[in-house]
């Protein structure tokens, strides 16, 4: 049989304190490595962490969910709106599309997308007629962001 030995790591003898031999309910007890004092041994019933965690403490998730629903005003013109900061980045995102930057452009349909919102579309739109060159950049567009058409 060919067996590995196993090599531990000896424990030092325990101390033995003349203080704690005079002690009568110490005298069995041997303090040493793993076998901490009575006095400074958890209490039976108390936590090992009374103070526990801080109450009121944020986690990322609940700061930015605090941030994105603070309020900010959104103007057009001499109108004042009071929105949250999430309206007002999907209502840049809108802007920002419609001045022609693709990047943009691409994100919102992809939200919508994601939400289900362009099928609602398309019932929608199918009232709305589209010119030959309005309908070849709406398929452009839904080739690029992935998505299929009902036309195919």
């Amino acid at each position: 049989m060919n067996t590995k030995q196993v090599r531990r790591k000896a424990h030092p003898a325990p101390r033995s304190n003349s203080a704690s031999d005079s002690n009568s309910s110490t005298k069995s007890y041997a303090v040493g490595y793993g076998r901490p004092p009575k006095h400074s041994q958890f209490k039976p019933g108390r936590s090992g962490n009374p103070k526990g965690r801080p109450k009121g403490r944020k986690t990322l998730r609940s700061r930015l969910t605090a941030v994105l629903n603070s309020k900010i005003v959104k103007r057009e013109g001499n109108k004042r709106q009071l929105i949250t900061v999430l309206e007002g980045m999907l209502w840049k995102q809108i802007e920002n599309g419609l001045k022609g930057s693709e990047r943009a452009f691409l994100s919102v349909i992809k939200v919508c997308a994601a939400l289900g919102l362009l099928s609602q579309l398309q019932s929608a739109s199918e009232e709305i007629a589209l010119s030959r060159a309005e309908e070849e950049l709406v398929a452009e567009l839904v080739s690029r962001v992935g998505l299929s058409s009902k036309e195919d």
